[in-house]
């Protein structure tokens, strides 16, 4: 990963906004905030301008004649991440954001629509048995793999559309599966056995985390298959920013949003298969007590699935390594009762 490098100063950003940072700052929280894609708030005026510089780029601005007379007249949004919302799941997991309008209007959008009422329908397979039905699903189905495509538009609909629809009913998972969009009746009798037979690939710790947010009850209660690197974005960030200096940082273990992602992960109840993927370099030279007894891996290690893939960043398997080995087989069900970690 690669450090985000401004292509501003602070009084050029400023300038361009019209407005500076103080008029952003929060109040005083016990709690960190994150934006949608998961990166902290940051304290300083250059990190808040910063941040608003880039949703203020990405920002369609309006503009039109007035009248006859030539004058142009551009509509721009002051402050873009203005509203604090904290999401509180039952099962002990607070996601505290900061968001701007439009993301809370997509969450918003979503969050009145009803995905459990049911309409009537006359199709000769709903006059079916629900068992007959759900084995002719299971026949017409197939596997698929499913990645997050366009990182924007997953953050600023997908993720938010997610947040407002606990259920999980409207997460666009497949447009190759014509079954989940033939009717609500049929969507709902399809769509946790599609999450089954759907392996999910995710880039980093963070995307992994918005997934499970996103697929609501319903995928977190059926999913199958997990790939994923034990590494964050926002976590590298906040290390790059603390020591710049460092060549080092990705050889370090990700700390920001571990809990989280237990948390959730620990909600797929059918999770079977999980490839965990690690710089190849920390697997093969990190200190063993110091790998076994880091609070994100003590984590991890307490997740328990069918079958645990231990794999390097560059796509190989690092099966062959003692600290994998360890990993794989703590994770494991099989595996029996823990062991010490030291």
């Amino acid at each position: 990963m690669v450090k985000r490098k401004p292509t501003r100063t602070l009084p050029e950003m400023q300038k361009e906004l019209g407005y500076d940072g103080s008029a952003l700052r929060l109040n005083v929280e016990d709690f960190r905030r994150f934006y949608s894609d998961f990166r902290p708030v940051g304290k300083s005026a250059f990190d808040l301008i910063m941040r608003e510089y880039e949703a203020y780029q990405k920002a369609r601005k309006f503009e039109y004649n007035i009248r006859s007379s030539g004058q142009r007249l551009t509509k721009t949004q002051v402050g873009f991440h203005r509203l604090a919302a904290d999401i509180q799941y039952g099962f002990g997991l607070h996601v505290p954001f900061l968001l701007t309008e439009n993301e809370v209007l997509c969450i918003e959008a979503i969050a009145q629509l009803q995905p459990h009422v049911r309409y009537a329908t006359v199709s000769k397979l709903s006059r079916l048995p629900r068992e007959i039905r759900e084995r002719i699903y299971k026949f017409a189905l197939h596997g698929g793999e499913w990645h997050i495509g366009d990182i924007d538009t997953f953050n600023k609909v997908t993720f938010m559309g997610g947040v407002g629809d606990p259920s999980g009913f409207y997460f666009p998972l497949s447009s190759e599966i014509d079954m989940l969009s033939v009717s609500r009746q049929m969507r709902q009798e399809v769509l946790h056995l599609a999450y089954q037979v759907t392996a999910f690939h995710l880039d980093d710790m963070d995307d992994l985390i918005k997934l499970l947010i996103a697929v609501g009850e319903m995928g977190r209660a059926n999913i199958t298959t997990i790939h994923f690197p034990w590494e964050s974005r926002s976590d590298l960030e906040c290390k790059w920013d603390e020591n710049s200096v460092s060549d080092d940082n990705f050889l370090q273990l990700p700390a920001l949003h571990v809990t989280t992602c237990i948390k959730l992960l620990k909600q797929c109840i059918k999770l079977r298969n999980l490839r965990i993927y690690f710089e190849g370099a920390l697997i093969e030279g990190m200190d063993p007590k110091a790998f076994k007894t880091n609070p994100g891996i003590e984590a991890l290690y307490s997740v328990q699935v069918d079958n645990v893939e231990i794999w390097s960043l560059s796509d190989e398997p690092l099966g062959r390594y003692p600290l994998a080995c360890w990993l794989k087989k703590g994770m494991e069900r099989r595996g029996g009762l823990k062991k010490s970690i030291l």
